[in-house]
């Protein structure tokens, strides 16, 4: 995948929605907003892009290091939203992960019982699973220690190598393998315990991930 560009290509207008550079007015009328810091943007769409490409920049002159990120996150997101389908980290075991199928999404929706708020939640029959996507922060051991002792399943996915473009995101998320890694996984454990009685009560995977 092409390394991330360092130009804000995605914004968002007036209904929370993210837009691209293009299909938006020229200049302070495009109405848009940065992703990270809510602050009103200018879209300098009016060249060839030739020379320059096509930005968001903020009115005020500010440099907001979290709006290409935030503007991913949102991206990912949505892309959940849309495709109800994830690819899968491979098993400790060998075996590959497979195309989930999500029955709906959630996003940033606070659980009372963990105190999280995971980027996304998936469901699937009777059963849940968290997404994470990485970027800057990586899911770190205290917010690990309390997935797995909520016993919820979680997989983080890194969007570091992904380019801010929705049709990347999305082929990412549903086609790749690589550039993700579980945070806790239940048919895992359940494999594991069948091969091996010493893991019916210790979960190596699960004490692996909290070392």
């Amino acid at each position: 995948m092409k390394n991330v560009k360092a130009y804000l290509t995605y914004a968002l207008n007036k209904d929370g929605d993210l837009v691209h550079i293009d299909n938006v007015p020229n200049g302070n009328e495009c109405a848009c907003f940065c992703p990270h810091c809510k602050s009103e943007l200018c879209a300098k769409n009016g060249g060839s892009g030739i020379k320059m490409v096509h930005h968001f920049a903020h009115i005020s002159g500010a440099d907001c290091v979290g709006a290409i990120e935030s503007a991913l996150h949102k991206m990912a997101k949505d892309v959940m939203k849309e495709t109800l389908s994830i690819q899968l980290p491979d098993r400790l075991d060998g075996s590959h992960g497979e195309l989930l199928k999500l029955d709906r999404v959630e996003s940033e929706l606070y659980d009372k019982d963990t105190r999280l708020r995971p980027d996304c939640i998936g469901y699937y029959g009777d059963k849940v699973i968290w997404i994470e996507f990485k970027r800057t922060h990586a899911v770190d051991g205290k917010k690990k220690g309390k997935i797995i002792s909520a016993k919820i399943d979680c997989i983080e996915l890194d969007l570091n190598n992904c380019e801010l473009n929705p049709d990347a995101v999305r082929n990412f998320i549903i086609n790749e393998r690589q550039n993700r890694i579980w945070i806790r996984d239940t048919e895992q454990k359940n494999r594991i315990a069948g091969k091996n009685t010493r893991y019916n009560k210790y979960d190596y995977y699960e004490y692996r991930n909290i070392e």
